[in-house]
């Protein structure tokens, strides 16, 4: 007997040590920043810390679509920083095959939307949508940013110029993903050490999607106020097409809280960094790290948005967010939650009132955030029921 106990406790550790062997053996497999570039050591990083993007490039590669490997090339300075790309581009594959998978849909796309969930968008064949260059001929030379040609001028033979807002829409969540990528590895570059070469791509990555933000959401908005002035059907059309005014306001709201998270690590950077003896800081449009600094595009990014609160963008993107279903996936946002901090208080009421109010750069919630008499509308009545729900008054549930 005493034999046969000795034999289960060496079997017991055994089995112990086989089992942290083996997540060490994992650990270990994860290619560090300077591993040669390529498919496989980008994606066993992408699996590790990207589910949402792993999902996209998995699902591609099953189904025989997926050109992932001639994403992940040399051209970039890193596996790490090549994924910020290569889901951007198995994005575009993804939404438009499973477009005609799922939906039948030669004039459609699929708007993923996280956690393996996408919302079908019909395109509708029989609707005239003018291409997006005879909007963006007119955009001011000023505000002519280095996508303009690629994505929006008559010389673009891109979907975003092809087609309309449809195509805009398609390019505006590739870029989300690729944003949502990098944030994702964000703990894998702050694995690597505290250095330039390491975290201005994690910078220049973010901050790149970050002004693609600010540029495809300044070109939606324009073409449907032009289509609203010069072509009132198409305006008709998108606005009656609500899983295209979903997708949008999904999209737009997910990444502006990707926005707020690149902020906060950046803040984050600086102090890892000075921690560690550098001098670090992030001004205007650069990202200085010592005697170095990085291009951050900010002066870019904060005129497009300074642009689209004029009032006419304004009434576009209250008109799309007062019908919008938002989706978001990820995020802890209840009902009430009119300014996405994630908790309803005196701040959301306050919002509220101004934007029934019509105060520029307050967008009018969804009726699924904000209309809590289930009327259909967004309006005083609602104002008045968060505010006594956030006061506490009896038989009112915020």
């Amino acid at each position: 007997m005493k034999n046969k106990g000795l034999v289960v406790n060496i079997l017991l550790l055994f089995f112990v040590l086989l089992l942290f062997s083996k997540i060490t053996v994992y650990a270990e497999e994860i290619p560090k920043i300077d591993s040669e570039i390529n498919a496989d050591n980008a994606l066993k990083i992408l699996k590790e810390y990207d589910p949402d993007g792993y999902y996209i490039v998995n699902y591609n590669s099953q189904k025989g679509w997926s050109n992932f490997a001639f994403w992940i090339s040399d051209i970039h300075e890193s596996n790490a920083s090549a994924l910020d790309v290569a889901v951007h581009e198995e994005f575009h594959t993804y939404s438009y095959y499973k477009a005609f998978m799922i939906g039948n849909l030669f004039n459609g796309e699929t708007i993923y939307i996280g956690d393996e969930k996408e919302i079908l968008v019909d395109q509708n064949s029989n609707a005239t949508i003018f291409p997006t260059s005879e909007m963006a001929e007119q955009i001011p030379s000023e505000m002519r940013t280095f996508r303009y040609n690629d994505y929006v001028s008559k010389d673009s033979n891109t979907s975003a110029n092809l087609d309309g807002a449809y195509g805009l829409l398609q390019e505006f969540t590739a870029y989300s993903w690729g944003m949502n990528n990098q944030l994702k590895l964000f703990e894998y570059y702050k694995s690597q050490g505290n250095s330039y070469d390491i975290w201005s791509q994690f910078v220049s990555g973010c901050a790149n999607n970050r002004q693609a933000f600010a540029e495809f959401r300044f070109w939606i908005l324009r073409y449907l106020e032009y289509a609203r002035v010069n072509y009132p059907a198409v305006y008709e059309h998108f606005m009656q097409n609500q899983n295209f005014i979903d997708s949008y306001c999904t999209t737009e709201k997910r990444f502006e809280l990707m926005i707020d998270e690149f902020d906060s690590k950046c803040e984050e950077i600086v102090e890892l960094c000075k921690a560690d003896g550098h001098q670090v800081c992030f001004y205007e449009d650069y990202f200085y790290f010592d005697n170095r600094g990085e291009d951050v595009y900010g002066n870019t990014y904060k005129m497009l948005i300074t642009e689209t609160e004029k009032e006419e963008y304004q009434a576009i993107e209250k008109m799309l967010f007062s019908k919008g279903r938002i989706k978001l996936i990820g995020y802890d946002i209840k009902k009430g939650d009119i300014n996405w901090d994630c908790e309803v208080n005196r701040a959301d009421r306050m919002y509220l009132a101004r934007a029934i109010a019509g105060w520029d750069g307050y967008k009018l919630p969804s009726c699924e955030m904000a209309d809590f008499n289930d009327d259909g509308i967004v309006n005083r009545a609602d104002r008045m029921y968060l505010a006594r729900a956030i006061a506490g008054w009896g038989g009112y549930v915020k």
